[in-house]
């Protein structure tokens, strides 16, 4: 019997640390994991920013690695997509680009009005969810016409108020 009773408090222990643990958050694994921002190769991002506001502004600091200047179209943060969106009209002038990036220029570009990153539910993100998905920048090079051309990226990131 006292064998019993001596394991039993050992037992009792050992399950109020692992509570006490949870309760910390020492296993949520979520919160952190680091924030993250790749494309494919060409441009490189080193910093990027979501917002939860009415016009769900994206800032993001991007370097151009390809061999040309680019004008920068639009960036798009939706997990609704399967792939990238269609029928984009150029923003190569006399296009409306939001920003022009030379060839090997770092710059932090700021989308003003992108819509807010959308989950594959349908719903906008709300600030301090975190966002794991697809984004698509759009871009034109010099003289393009027609459709704009895209880059797809992977991006983890906390929606900020």
């Amino acid at each position: 019997m006292e064998y019993l009773l001596t394991y039993g408090w050992a037992l009792l222990v050992v399950v109020i640390v692992l509570a006490a643990l949870l309760y910390l958050g020492v296993f949520s694994v979520g919160q952190r994991t680091p924030e993250v921002c790749t494309f494919s190769p060409g441009i490189i991002c080193t910093g990027f920013r979501a917002t939860n506001d009415v016009h769900g502004a994206l800032t993001m600091t991007l370097t151009n690695g390809l061999p040309t200047d680019i004008y920068l179209c639009d960036l798009i943060c939706d997990q609704t997509l399967t792939g990238p969106p269609e029928n984009v009209d150029s923003c190569a002038p006399p296009g409306h680009a939001k920003d022009f990036l030379k060839s090997g220029e770092q710059k932090t570009v700021h989308f003003p009005d992108s819509q807010p990153c959308w989950s594959d539910g349908g719903y906008a993100y709300l600030v301090g969810e975190r966002y794991v998905g697809k984004l698509y920048l759009l871009y034109s090079e010099a003289g393009d016409t027609g459709h704009a051309r895209f880059k797809a990226g992977d991006v983890i990131t906390t929606i900020q108020p």
